[in-house]
């Protein structure tokens, strides 16, 4: 497959992605409703639903994180021998960035999974 048609469908992919964000953010709405609903009145199924779906967004945001992390680590893998240094820097760059954003990710889901709230 040529790279423009990669391309292409890399775009789709983030396109995709920025839905489940749309979907991200409303979860995480009805998450602090079930929070502020759990410290008015103190209802176990109140505080049951906004953990499971915090646990739920971690896990989502770990899954894309982990999914930006392989596209680089392939755009790495087929760099052209002509490359600028600019661009090698960047791609470095972003490598760096898409393994900060997968710690943080790992860290998140952790901290979600061990919540004594």
């Amino acid at each position: 497959m040529n790279t423009g048609a990669k391309q292409l469908i890399r775009i789709d992919n983030e396109n995709y992605i920025w839905v489940i964000y749309i979907f991200i953010l409303i979860l995480n709405f009805i998450s602090n409703k079930y929070e502020k609903d759990f410290l008015l009145y103190n209802k176990q199924s109140d505080k049951n639903n906004f953990l499971m779906i915090n646990k739920t967004v971690a896990i989502i945001l770990f899954i894309i994180y982990i999914y930006f992390l392989g596209l680089t680590i392939d755009d790495i893998k087929s760099l052209n021998i002509n490359i600028s240094k600019k661009q090698l820097l960047n791609l470095n760059l972003q490598l760096v960035a898409n393994i900060l954003f997968v710690i943080a990710g790992a860290i998140l889901v952790y901290i979600a999974f061990n919540n004594d709230y």
